[in-house]
């Protein structure tokens, strides 16, 4: 797995980004970031835990998204708490996690499980969400002409490098 560790360029760049959207009024502001790991599940690495210090280290409740988009739309069976029944679900393909301490030490042997899930819900998903989503992924993916797509960005994802242009991108939500 090809490790990404930000720095102070990154960090600056990102706050570059949230100085223009409050300058500009947008109302819209930094929550976190986001990244894949293809093929490999939805985890935060040791590398993803000093990543996200810079983000719930600036703001308690910021987050980060993990993608993968091997599991999108995958069939999962769940059973409905204190009841025999099951309901079927399908994998949104991601999970948001923030750490448990910003504060701990990185050298801890506790620090690689410093993270918890964060529950979420998408208003509005229905049956076309993960047709339309594997749709667009596959067209960035096999784009063939320099008109469709650049080179770089179909070898970008092809090589599993996300993580770089996923967590400039950043999240941006409205307030």
């Amino acid at each position: 797995m090809l490790q990404f560790q930000l720095d102070e360029r990154h960090y600056g760049f990102i706050e570059s980004i949230e100085n223009k959207l409050y300058e500009e009024n947008l109302g819209c502001f930094i929550v976190g970031w986001f990244h894949s790991h293809p093929g490999l599940g939805l985890f935060y690495s040791y590398v993803d835990l000093i990543n996200h210090i810079g983000f719930q280290g600036k703001n308690k409740d910021a987050c980060g998204l993990v993608f993968d988009h091997t599991l999108l739309g995958k069939k999962k069976r769940k059973k409905v708490a204190n009841s025999e029944h099951m309901i079927t679900k399908y994998d949104t393909g991601f999970e948001i996690y923030r750490m448990n301490d910003v504060n701990m030490d990185i050298n801890d042997p506790g620090f690689e499980n410093n993270y918890h899930k964060v529950d979420y819900f998408i208003d509005g998903l229905n049956k076309f969400f993960f047709a339309v989503l594997t749709f667009v992924i596959s067209n960035i993916l096999f784009r063939k002409t320099e008109h469709e797509a650049s080179p770089s960005f179909i070898n970008f994802f092809r090589t599993g490098i996300g993580t770089v242009t996923f967590i400039i991108l950043a999240l941006v939500f409205e307030v």
